[in-house]
């Protein structure tokens, strides 16, 4: 059987065979082979035309996906910059030029690790078409190459997505590449590597995620490889030993060398990161001998992974890394050896002094404290105590408050600064005098002369658009203080930048603004990111309200100092270097480089130069009232508890360290800014033994550790609270006000700088405000109490004894008291004033309201 004989000749490609010619294969008819052109052409323009539109299909999705990124990238660039220009004149091109460097940083970091991954997975696919894969038949088997379309497809992806994944977000490096471009130089060098301390902060932070970039590359490179390679067969086990292509080990070999490259420039910088990462340790000479050594073991292991890749010499790749891992694992034990055997021994004074240059303690003023001569401003008032005496009613919340020189005639006066969001949404400032309190202990309110201070005063009254903690993420109006909403397309960009929809409705536009960041930490950290801002103050200076903020230079490291917590992570650098202020009713703010700034902070000075200005522009009179930055005094308190040696702790903190204790407040006179400090007792002896106090003295910022005396010793908080708690006199007037159905609360210890303490208790009737009822007094081992300054300073002194609770004095005074401000409400003709005069007087004598008729 079989074909006809004139079938079995050779044909030309494409020819269809015909039986009658012997040569050769004939072609078709002229209409048959149309018709067979016809039909190819038209299978091939049905593929063509499926290809061109998975073509089109997924080039309008990639173009899609980059146009989302694109206009929500430009969005938020725009509106930034829109409301930058309102906010400070020239923030628009540093945060511009912010912009465009995280942005070339993360499409920098996405194009070097797609490109890697990539580049590697095409490299898997040029070893596709030597290897073949064993497919079974019948009885036998049979190899068949793979075809490598699918799988080239799928390893660019994975590629691609890999590299998304690993450089997307590189940008959050921002700070340390920008640092690492101006320098920073100390001038004070670590006796270890002999280096400055500005290679620590500016340098290594980005040498440091160099390496851990590099390190991530090449194992996940080496993953991805690995993985592809198992997949098609090249690399598998046989007989229980790994068999693998040679275009595969070719490749792992020359992975597993950039691996090891990777592992040591990581030994190289490790004597660095542990010198610049903690404080003194025998065993950091011993590491710097160490890493070297460490550094040339993984340096000859990638030697031999690049000759195993080429030669597949088995045993020399597994006998290199066992050595680099054995090493790894032994320098924890050798460490501690090589420490003791150098017998390196540090040198105190230069590690206080990269202390200091790393916390800002070179101008410690160390001195005996002063003595108490006579009846010292006496701080009566604490945050606790003053949030109900603020509000004047239900629908009035006090939403800051800071202790701050407030203005009182030709001068100022001790006070606590309250803002209140009334119900309107308007904000109201009123000052409590925190050194004095009428005769019944009620708060006195500073205002003008002349006026009533029982009666509670607004000294500036703000809108409802104004700079403060409680408002609103988003205001639109038309007096916010933000950029004109415009046309729609500008309302297109500020709804997509700020993810809200209302500036999409019709009504969003016209004559609106918006404005956003209207929180004082909130603005500053969006207009100056480079600094790290501290909790904002209340500033009143020319009848307008400042909120006033200081900023911080932190970094991760820093050669032989201790790290203190921050913000929920360890740092080794902390200085103040800026002041940010904000007009709170016009939402304009300013950031001004102070003059004791560290390096770091004249760097980024030098890079922002149209948004950071010298501190000597600042006003006058807002400078000679600053603050001491009270996140730094925390941090520096921790530290000169350590110096002063073992047993020494903060008091209110654990284990030696500030915690969040908030510092105390306070008064060096009645007109003067206050100071903020912390106290040290010796834990074995309960005794304050020093003082730590920061504050502004002829407008110089100072700080100084006061030195108590040994004899009479000042005795600890607790102690001091107990001791005075079992005053007779104090027990009958906590049954008293009980009795009344009131309680009475117990402020905090707060310090005198000449060696003393006092400690205010406030009776709160049911449905009344807080007054004085208590004041508790030490300096050194002596102690006094009373119902006023005066009295507590009399009974110290041993002239007089307190009045206990009941006596008729007392109450006469105050009602003395409030029937001269009934008397004056009535003449000026204040109704409200006198209707409350005339409810404290009833309540004070104690008449009850009679039958309705």
């Amino acid at each position: 059987m079989g074909a006809h004989p004139r079938l079995q000749h050779p044909a030309r490609p494409r020819a269809t065979l015909r039986g009658h010619r012997s040569r050769v294969a004939r072609g078709l008819p002229v209409g048959g082979d149309r018709l067979a052109r016809g039909a190819g052409r038209a299978r091939l323009g049905a593929r063509l035309r499926v290809a061109a539109s998975r073509w089109r299909q997924g080039g309008a999705a990639a173009v899609a996906v980059l146009a989302l990124f694109a206009g929500r990238w430009l969005s938020v660039l725009l509106a930034t910059r829109w409301w930058a220009e309102g906010v400070h004149a020239g923030a628009a091109p540093f945060v511009t030029g912010l912009a465009l460097l995280r942005l070339v940083l993360d499409a920098g970091g996405t194009l070097v690790a797609s490109a890697w991954f990539i580049g590697h997975a095409l490299v898997v696919t040029r070893a596709i078409r030597s290897v073949e894969s064993l497919q079974r038949v019948a009885d036998g088997e049979v190899r068949r190459p793979l075809t490598p379309r699918a799988i080239l497809w799928g390893a660019v992806a994975a590629g691609g997505l890999l590299g998304v994944l690993a450089g997307g977000d590189a940008s959050r490096h921002w700070p340390a590449v920008a640092l690492a471009w101006a320098g920073a130089a100390f001038g004070v060098r670590e006796p270890l590597l002999g280096q400055d301390a500005g290679l620590y902060v500016a340098q290594l932070p980005l040498w440091l995620a160099v390496q851990r970039f590099a390190l991530a590359l090449a194992l996940i490179g080496l993953a991805l490889v690995l993985t592809l390679y198992a997949v098609i067969g090249a690399v598998r086990w046989i007989d229980r030993r790994p068999a693998l292509n040679a275009h595969a080990r070719r490749h792992l070999g020359w992975l597993l060398g950039a691996l090891a490259l990777a592992v040591a420039a990581g030994f190289v910088l490790e004597p660095f990161r542990l010198v610049g990462g903690g404080g003194w340790s025998p065993t950091l000479r011993a590491a710097a001998v160490l890493a070297p050594a460490l550094a040339g073991i993984a340096v000859v292991a990638a030697i031999a992974s690049g000759y195993w890749a080429e030669r597949g010499r088995h045993a020399l790749l597994v006998g290199a890394w066992l050595l680099l891992g054995g090493a790894a694992t032994l320098r924890w034990v050798l460490t501690p050896l090589v420490g003791r055997a150098l017998h390196t021994v540090a040198d105190p004074a230069s590690l206080r002094t990269l202390e200091s240059a790393a916390y800002g303690l070179q101008s410690l003023d160390e001195r005996p404290a002063g003595t108490v001569g006579g009846i010292p401003v006496l701080g009566l008032w604490w945050p606790a105590a003053l949030r109900d005496v603020g509000a004047t009613d239900s629908s009035s919340v006090v939403v800051a408050l800071d202790a701050a020189p407030a203005p009182a005639g030709s001068g100022s006066r001790a006070a606590w600064l309250l803002l209140r969001r009334e119900a309107d949404g308007t904000g109201a400032v009123v000052a409590v005098a925190d050194d004095r309190v009428a005769r019944d202990g009620a708060p006195l309110f500073v205002r003008a002369p002349g006026t009533d201070p029982l009666v509670d005063p607004v000294l500036l009254s703000l809108s409802p658009h104004a700079v403060r903690p409680d408002a609103p993420p988003l205001d639109l109006a038309r007096d916010a203080r933000g950029p004109a909403t415009g046309g729609l397309a500008r309302r297109v960009a500020l709804a997509w930048a700020r993810q809200s929809t209302a500036l999409l409705a019709p009504a969003a536009g016209g004559s609106l603004r918006a404005a956003w960041h209207l929180e004082p930490w909130e603005r500053l950290h969006a207009l100056a990111p480079f600094a790290e801002w501290g909790g904002p103050a209340m500033r009143l200076v020319d009848g307008r309200l400042s909120w006033v903020a200081p900023g911080y230079s932190v970094a991760p490291y820093f050669p032989l100092t201790a790290r203190q917590p921050w913000n929920g992570r360890q740092v080794a650098l902390l200085r103040a270097d800026y002041w940010g202020v904000i007009d709170a009713e016009a939402g304009t703010a300013r950031v001004y480089l102070r003059a004791d700034a560290s390096p770091v902070g004249r760097a980024w000075a030098t890079l922002a130069p149209e948004l950071v200005e010298p501190e000597g522009g600042m006003p006058a009179t807002l400078r000679a009232s600053l603050p001491y930055p009270a996140e730094l005094l925390r941090r520096q308190a921790a530290l000169v508890a350590a110096r002063l040696g073992a047993g020494v702790r903060v008091a209110g903190g654990e284990g030696g360290a500030a915690g969040a204790a908030a510092p105390d407040v306070l008064w060096p006179g009645p007109g003067d800014p206050p100071s903020l400090a912390y106290a040290f007792e010796d834990e074995a002896q309960r005794q304050t033994i020093a003082l730590l106090a920061g504050g502004r003295s002829d407008g110089v910022e100072r700080l100084r550790l006061l030195r108590l005396g040994a004899a009479p010793a000042l005795p600890a908080a607790a102690t001091l609270a107990y001791r005075w708690a079992r005053f007779a006199t104090f027990a009958q007037l906590k049954d008293s006000v009980q009795a009344e159905g009131g309680t009475l609360e117990t402020g905090p210890v707060r310090l005198l700088e000449g060696g003393g303490a006092v400690q205010a208790s406030v009776a709160r009737p049911a449905g009344g405000r807080a007054r004085l009822a208590w004041l508790s007094l030490a300096v050194g081992d002596r102690l006094g109490a009373g119902r006023t300054p005066e009295e507590a300073w009399g009974n110290l002194q041993g002239v007089s004894a307190p009045l206990p609770p009941g006596t008729s004095a007392p109450v006469l005074e105050q009602a003395r008291g409030w029937l001269r401000t009934a008397e004056r409400a009535l003449r000026a003709g204040d109704l409200a004033t006198f209707g409350r005069a005339f409810e404290e007087l009833k309540r004070i004598l104690g008449v009850a309201d009679g039958p309705s008729r």
